[in-house]
């Protein structure tokens, strides 16, 4: 019910914005929620801390940026692109601080779990580039910088964020609540990685492409698990994820 009430927002920001209204809007901005903030999001918080009204509150909060970015895409004015950014901030202020504290998402060194964070993009992202391009002959494009930005936004509130509190902070934290070593927990969350990339409507469904990111997937979610064991936090995973993908999408035309 509460998403429900969140989605009239959606249309409401979007008029603002000046963009048309295509009728399918609705049923794209429930999937895309349910994919990337109920899944991978509201279930880790829920199971950490159990329901309340401030978790309420972030999924409100969260179900309107969604529906307002979804239903924009790449048209309207440039600032509603970056609605996802709420997310981060509504989980900020909004989420209870024991599940934040259990899931990973704080430091005890900030400043430096960022800087490796951002090393370790640049060393995922550098081999991404430099492979697809003399594999595939992918070469980076220049995108709009309304475009970039929004698909940065998009990335730092849905994607990354999400698949880094499910698949690093929930699922491997419960492999490894379980008793499993590092090893098997990274494989097994990495695993449930791979399957959710090869089945992404937006990954392009040819051998080569879908070879590539299940390798891809596989490595960074065994690197990925391997950070948050290390600092026992996710930001440094989260800011790799966050690079990876930002120069993944420069790459990621076709030549």
């Amino acid at each position: 019910m509460m998403v429900l009430g969140a989605l009239p927002l959606g249309p409401i920001l979007w008029w603002l914005a000046g963009a048309p209204l295509p009728p399918q809007w609705v049923g794209r901005a429930a999937g895309l929620y349910y994919a990337h903030i109920l899944w991978f999001l509201l279930i880790p918080l829920w199971s950490a801390a159990g329901w309340s009204p401030r978790l309420g509150g972030f999924l409100l909060l969260s179900a309107a940026a969604i529906a307002v970015r979804v239903a924009v895409g790449e048209g309207g004015a440039a600032w509603v692109g970056l609605a996802p950014l709420l997310i981060p901030v509504a989980l900020l202020f909004l989420s209870p601080r024991s599940a934040r504290s259990q899931l990973g998402l704080g430091s005890s060194a900030p400043a430096r779990d960022a800087l490796i964070g951002l090393g370790a993009a640049l060393l995922l992202g550098g081999h991404l580039f430099f492979s697809s391009s003399f594999s595939l002959g992918h070469r980076p494009r220049l995108l709009p910088l309304a475009s970039v930005f929004s698909w940065i936004a998009f990335d730092a509130g849905l994607t990354a964020l999400g698949g880094e509190v499910f698949f690093r902070g929930f699922l491997y934290g419960r492999l490894k609540a379980l008793g499993w070593g590092f090893w098997p927990a990274a494989s097994g969350s990495a695993a449930a990685f791979v399957l959710r990339l090869i089945f992404d409507p937006g990954i392009e469904k040819r051998w080569e492409v879908l070879l590539g990111t299940a390798v891809y997937a596989g490595l960074l979610g065994i690197v990925f698990a391997g950070l948050y064991q290390w600092r026992r936090s996710l930001i440094p995973s989260y800011l790799a994820s966050l690079g990876f993908l930002t120069i993944y999408r420069a790459v990621a035309a076709r030549p």
